[in-house]
């Protein structure tokens, strides 16, 4: 009687528009359903222990005005630029699920900018502060950057901050941050 169940299914959808030179937009899109039963301390999103909802992981359109390596800018549902896991290619590894309590959401609305070049990276975030879900009330919103090294080696970097007022069921958290990642493969 103390096990939560959670059952979910998905579909990743990426198209990538390109002219000779390099790619100019990349759309992204992560549908998924989620069923949870027997659900404790369950994430906000869902309205009872034993609730389906219908998600979107990731909602992206990336522009890329200057080329492959060149500024970006991102419009969208998308995970959020703070820590060792944004990095990775898509989320939902083991060592991620720590990140909701850290910074109050992993993905969320808004728009970002970022580049990658040589062996840098950034990217800077102002998004809606709500999480899965776009909501209006109590108006939240969120600053997410993180500058680092790029993941293609056998160590990276980086550090982040994070600053905003987050939706949490029906009130606002406020949050401040600062974190470093170091990662190292062998």
């Amino acid at each position: 009687g103390f096990w939560t169940f959670e059952h979910f299914a998905g579909l990743d959808f990426q198209y990538i528009y390109s002219n000779q030179q390099s790619d100019l937009f990349t759309l992204t899109l992560q549908p998924f359903l989620y069923r949870i039963d027997k659900g404790y301390r369950t994430p906000g999103f869902f309205t009872d222990r034993h609730d389906w909802q219908l998600l979107m992981r990731t909602a992206t359109e990336k522009f890329h005005p200057f080329g492959n390596y060149g500024h970006y800018v991102k419009l969208g549902h998308f995970e959020l630029p703070f820590g060792l896991e944004y990095n990775y290619q898509t989320f939902g590894e083991l060592r991620q699920y720590g990140m909701g309590r850290k910074i109050g959401m992993k993905a969320d609305w808004g728009l970002a900018v970022g580049r990658q070049y040589n062996s840098f990276e950034y990217e800077f975030a102002l998004t809606r502060g709500s999480g899965a879900h776009y909501r209006d009330r109590k108006n939240p919103h969120a600053f997410t950057g993180r500058i680092g090294l790029r993941d293609d080696s056998f160590y990276g970097g980086g550090l982040s901050i994070f600053s905003g007022k987050t939706l949490h069921c029906k009130k606002l958290i406020k949050r401040q941050l600062i974190a470093v990642d170091m990662q190292y493969y062998f």
